[in-house]
């Protein structure tokens, strides 16, 4: 789904970008207050809906999403848990 999301911002579809990114990170959401863990798959969808927003031009969307997503990988490295792979991502969020 996250996927899908991408492709269609790609495409210009944007109204159905969002939608599709917005059910992701509901998932996610989901998925952490029902399992429980890092909450790291969460701070990456909020990351790439900012992406998107970015690609449609809407300013404050995308800060909001990024600023999530900088809390939540935020949150994770303070645990120790946080994966090179997310942490790179990071300078670019706290800009």
């Amino acid at each position: 789904e996250e996927a899908f999301a991408q492709n269609l911002a790609n495409r210009g579809r944007f109204a159905e970008a969002f939608a599709a990114h917005e059910k992701v990170i509901a998932e996610a959401r989901r998925r952490l207050q029902t399992f429980g863990g890092t909450g790291v798959d969460l701070a990456y969808s909020e990351m790439l809906l900012g992406v998107t927003a970015r690609k449609a031009g809407d300013r404050d969307r995308a800060c909001r999403s990024w600023e999530a997503a900088e809390r939540g990988f935020d949150r994770v490295a303070r645990q120790g848990k946080l994966l090179a792979f997310f942490a790179a991502f990071r300078p670019g969020l706290q800009e």
